[in-house]
C-alpha cells in the first residue's frame, strides 16, 4: 500500500530553528575569508558593490548579492568586450564561494543541536508511514545531513524514488552544486562528483557532492549553482525541472507544510505557486499548513496564500509545534 506523501516547504527560518545565524549575523561571519585564496577575497571585500554596502554599514546579504548579480548582467549587456576582471564576475563568485563554506560550516554546527536531533528522531519514525518530501529556497544543506544520518539518500531530480531515498526540491540552489562544462570533473585522487543535470543543448553540466560537511568549490572555474534574491528570479534549465517537479509533489500531497518561510517580496512566483495550490486543494482534503513565529508572516500567509478556510495559520516557532497533532 503505498504511504501517504508528506511535503515539507521550508526557508530560512527552518535553518534558523537549529541554531543558524540571523541574516545580521551571517552578514559578519561571511566577512571573514573562507574562499580557497583568501587574498583574492580580501580583495573582493574592497570592489563595488559590497564595498559601498560596508562603508554605509548596510548588513543585507540578499539585498547584496541581488545588486551584485544584476551588475554583473548589465555589464555584461552593455559593454561589448565583457570580461570577468573588468565585470567583477570574479569577485562575485568567490564571495559566494565564501559565502557557501560558511554555509557549510553552519550545518555541521547545527547537526549538533539538541533542536537537530529531536526533529531527525521524529522524521525518521514518521518515514515508516509517509512518504516525506521537502521543497526548500535554502542553499545550506542541513536538511541533506540530516537525510544522510538517517540513512536514506538524497535525491534531488526525478519522480520516482525508492525507500532508500528522500526528494529534496532545491528551488534556488545548493551550496553543493557546481557547474560547468565538461561531461567529467575530476578531483582530487580521481574521486569524481555526480552529474544530477545536463543541459543537452548547450553542454552544461551540473554536479551535485554528497559530501555534506566539506564541499570543495573550485574558485572561478565553477561556482554555485544557485539563484541570487532577485525579484526576476528567471527559473530555467535544472531550476525549471525542479519546479515542475515541485508541483508535482504537492499535487500527490496528503499534509503540505510551510516551515520557517517568510514569503518575500522578491519570491513572487513562489507566492503564487503556493497560492494556487492553496485554491486547488479543497475537494482533496489535504492539510495545508503555515507555521511562522511572526504574527506579520502569519497575517501575510492568510492573505496572500491561504484565502478562506484552506491554510490553516499556526503563529508560534515551528521547533514548538507537535506535528503528530497535525498528521
Amino acid at each position: 500500500m503505498q504511504k501517504p506523501v508528506c511535503v515539507f516547504i521550508v526557508g530560512n527560518g527552518f535553518s534558523q530553528g537549529f541554531g543558524f545565524p540571523s541574516s545580521l549575523e551571517l552578514w559578519d561571519i561571511c566577512l571573514s575569508a573562507r574562499h580557497p585564496v583568501p587574498q583574492y577575497f580580501n580583495q573582493c571585500l574592497k570592489k563595488y558593490p559590497i564595498s559601498y554596502f560596508r562603508n554605509n554599514n548596510i548588513r543585507d546579504i540578499e539585498l547584496l548579492l541581488s545588486i551584485w548579480s544584476a551588475y554583473i548582467d548589465n555589464y555584461q549587456d552593455l559593454i561589448p568586450n565583457f570580461n570577468n576582471q573588468n565585470s567583477g564576475r570574479g569577485y562575485y563568485e568567490a564571495y559566494l564561494d565564501n559565502l557557501c563554506g560558511h554555509l557549510l560550516e553552519l550545518g555541521n554546527k547545527a547537526s549538533r543541536d539538541k533542536r537537530y536531533h529531536d526533529f531527525k528522531k521524529w522524521l525518521s519514525g514518521k518515514m515508516s508511514q509517509f512518504e516525506i518530501r521537502f521543497i526548500t529556497l535554502n542553499y545550506d544543506l542541513v536538511l541533506e545531513k540530516m537525510i544522510s544520518e538517517i540513512g536514506k539518500n538524497v535525491v534531488y531530480l526525478g519522480s520516482v524514488v525508492d525507500a532508500s531515498g528522500v526528494f529534496i526540491r532545491k528551488l534556488h540552489g545548493s551550496a553543493n552544486w557546481l557547474k560547468a562544462n565538461v561531461p567529467n570533473m575530476n578531483m582530487a585522487n580521481d574521486w569524481k562528483p555526480h552529474v544530477i543535470w545536463k543541459n543537452g543543448n548547450s553542454q552544461e553540466y551540473v554536479y551535485s557532492f554528497n559530501n555534506y560537511s566539506s564541499v570543495p568549490h573550485i574558485a572561478f572555474r565553477s561556482p554555485p549553482v544557485i539563484i541570487p534574491p532577485l525579484i526576476q528570479k528567471n527559473y530555467k534549465g535544472i531550476f525549471a525541472e525542479l519546479v515542475r517537479l515541485a508541483k508535482a509533489d504537492l499535487k500527490i500531497a496528503k499534509f503540505v507544510f510551510v516551515v520557517g518561510y517568510s514569503l518575500p517580496a522578491a519570491d513572487i512566483f513562489i507566492r503564487e505557486l503556493l497560492k494556487d495550490y492553496s485554491q486547488s486543494i479543497p475537494a482533496r482534503g489535504t492539510k495545508f499548513v503555515y507555521i511562522n513565529s511572526n504574527q506579520d508572516h502569519c497575517a501575510e500567509a492568510k492573505k496572500s496564500i491561504g484565502g478562506s478556510n484552506r491554510l490553516i495559520c499556526i503563529n508560534e516557532a515551528w521547533n514548538t509545534v507537535i506535528f503528530d497533532t497535525l498528521i
